[in-house]
């Protein structure tokens, strides 16, 4: 099976229901079944957010989808078989949980606007971000001294206040590896080489490479907490939550 699986969830952040064709029915070494498709709205764990899950379904058989992971291009959908079998070629539904989908939405672009807000006291280079809905935080390069990270904490606090409150647009569009570094002024080295490129760019702040779900308005965050600054391993972590 050579097709790759087309990703919906990169188009739009709240296309919530679809349809696909089933073009891989299999097992995995849990004996969980496992179907790719040739499309999906599902998204698959990565970019520092947690997995969608849901059901797929048609006349005949159901699924209820636990986990998504991406491999080598396809998107594997995991979990039990509610009802009857899937074969190839099967013309199903795809509905996703929208609770889990709306927190991670948010979750992630909460993650961005600590990007947006640090750069306003200066200069870090970004490690990795867990937009998870427990501990989520955003890691840079470089130790912040302890006796400034009160301060520090409280002049992001307010910048993410002020983003959340503006309702600024959040726009997400695929691009090229070399309009990219026009667009974002940071461009890591790990990029996957087996997804499309694309950027979020919030208001009309610099544009930061991610293929995770988003909101559409800053807004819609509503209320976040930055809770701590912390060290770990020579970097800094900003945790933070919402709500």
């Amino acid at each position: 099976m050579d097709s790759f699986t087309k990703l919906k969830y990169l188009e739009d952040s709240y296309l919530l229901n679809d349809h696909a064709a089933i073009i891989d029915v299999n097992k995995d070494e849990k004996g969980n079944d496992v179907i790719i498709l040739d499309q999906t709205i599902f998204y698959p764990q990565g970019s520092g957010q947690p997995y969608d899950q849901g059901i797929i379904k048609n006349e005949n058989a159901e699924m209820k989808i636990n986990e998504v992971r991406f491999f080598e291009g396809k998107v594997h959908h995991i979990g039990q078989m509610i009802k009857g079998i899937f074969s190839l070629e099967d013309k199903v539904n795809l509905i996703v949980d929208e609770t889990r989908r709306s927190f991670n939405r948010r979750n992630h672009t909460a993650g961005h606007l600590i990007d947006i807000a640090i750069k306003t006291i200066g200069e870090f280079t970004p490690v990795k971000g867990f937009h998870f809905p427990e501990g989520a935080y955003v890691e840079y390069q470089g130790v912040i001294d302890e006796s400034k990270r009160e301060e520090i904490k409280a002049k992001i606090q307010q910048e993410v206040d002020k983003i959340i409150a503006s309702n600024l647009g959040v726009v997400c569009q695929l691009t090229s590896i070399d309009e990219l570094r026009n667009l974002c002024d940071f461009v890591p080295e790990w990029l996957p080489k087996d997804k499309p490129i694309r950027i979020v760019k919030i208001g009309d702040y610099k544009a930061h490479p991610c293929g995770g779900t988003h909101v559409r308005l800053t807004g819609e965050i509503k209320k976040m907490t930055i809770e701590k600054i912390s060290s770990k391993k020579g970097n800094t972590r900003i945790s933070y939550k919402i709500e």
